[in-house]
């Protein structure tokens, strides 16, 4: 009797963790406003360099197939040159090709606020169930290859299947792995072979070396400013699927409970 109640209860257990790890997709078109805000000044940050600004705000929409940038992999031409020089253009046509390739949606790119503080907005940023992620990026600059974004950022709660709200994300200074100087004003020290993308801490050399945890450089604010259930469609097999190994738990003790008894 103590085996067959054992066994029941791992029926249970596997059927909760089935019933967990289901993801529950968003549907319709939701489109946001992003609004970058700065947060750079010689109180917040040390050793603040003449001329700081941000570059050109550059990002997308894309599904999990396309990957602009993430920490532990190496950057693309297109991020390299927007995190050393500001310029969006190689990073729009890598963008435009993953357009074409259906990996991305829809790009987009706003002139920021001068100087290291204030607020830019870009409306109409459009996501839906195929492509929920964005990915954006802006140059800290001057500096040798650092940059300030958010990557693969999912605006789907896929626990709800609801569009999120309204979400903002601090941003933590990254370095592209391109060029090894140390500090804002360093001349250009190309990195060869090229690093990962990394985060920039107290513990890096030069400009950010210090005892405090380095400040973020700004926030992003994703806010939904509107929402079209026009284009919902019956939920996605795949999206709700749970592990077929799991699956296979819980029919195998359901198989062990029957014969036991």
């Amino acid at each position: 009797m103590a085996l067959v109640f054992v066994l029941w209860y791992s029926v249970a257990y596997f059927a909760s963790i089935v019933s967990s790890t289901q993801a529950i997709e968003c549907q319709g078109t939701a489109r946001y406003t992003l609004t970058f805000l700065g947060e750079w000044t010689s109180q917040s940050h040390q050793h603040f360099p003449i001329s700081a600004h941000f570059s050109t705000l550059v990002g997308c929409s894309h599904k999990t197939s396309y990957v602009m940038w993430t920490p532990g992999i190496k950057a693309t031409t297109g991020v390299k040159d927007v995190a050393e020089l500001g310029i969006t253009g190689a990073l729009n046509s890598e963008m435009d090709n993953e357009i074409n390739l259906k990996k991305a949606y829809k790009r987009y790119q706003r002139i920021v606020f001068s100087g290291g503080t204030g607020t830019t907005l870009i409306p109409n940023i459009e996501v839906n169930s195929e492509y929920p992620l964005v990915s954006f990026i802006t140059m800290i600059a001057p500096s040798p290859d650092w940059f300030v974004g958010v990557h693969d950022y999912n605006l789907c709660n896929t626990t709800t299947g609801k569009w999120l709200d309204s979400r903002t994300r601090d941003l933590p200074p990254y370095d592209a792995g391109t060029d090894s100087g140390p500090n804002f004003d360093s001349r250009d020290q190309i990195t060869n072979p090229k690093e990962n993308i990394h985060l920039l801490t107290n513990n890096t050399e030069g400009s950010f070396k210090g005892d405090k945890p380095v400040r973020r450089f700004g926030t992003f604010t994703f806010a939904q400013t509107y929402f079209n259930p026009a284009t919902i469609q019956p939920p996605s097999n795949t999206g709700a699927a749970c592990s077929v190994k799991q699956l296979g738990y819980v029919v195998f003790a359901m198989i062990l409970v029957n014969f036991c008894l």
